[in-house]
């Protein structure tokens, strides 16, 4: 299975199906995948992680990559990638911590409200 992933991988790139940026954006997700564990039991595990969870994660990379070409997706009003980025380690620093930590997802909500409240999406079909 893994190689035949590779084989449609190669051949999605040789036909111009998929370009490198799309491929780079699909191994970030794989590596992602690839870092985070869950302890459930599973029939098939790589590193001691379910693989299938590896495919999901993957296929959600896959799927962003692929519209933003195909729709020509723009963007008016978007807030600075910093901002972004400083408020996506702030999710997944409340993932991980509002075990121990206080639950702050609903003011991570309202920010981002904030920050995107004014972006429009604009896409062809």
């Amino acid at each position: 299975m893994f190689l035949s992933a590779l084989a449609i991988q190669a051949a999605m790139l040789a036909f111009r199906l998929e370009t490198i940026e799309e491929a780079k954006v699909i191994l970030i997700f794989h590596i992602v995948g690839t870092v985070w564990v869950y302890p459930e039991a599973s029939l098939f595990r790589i590193g001691g992680e379910a693989a299938v969870l590896r495919l999901h994660v993957a296929s959600i990379g896959s799927y962003i990559a692929r519209v933003w070409r195909l729709f020509d997706l723009r963007f008016t009003h978007h807030p600075p990638l910093w901002a972004v980025v400083l408020v996506g380690i702030a999710i997944y620093v409340n993932f991980f911590a509002h075990h121990f930590i206080v639950d702050i997802r609903y003011g991570l909500f309202a920010v981002m409200a904030l920050m995107f409240g004014r972006t429009m999406i604009y896409f062809k079909i």
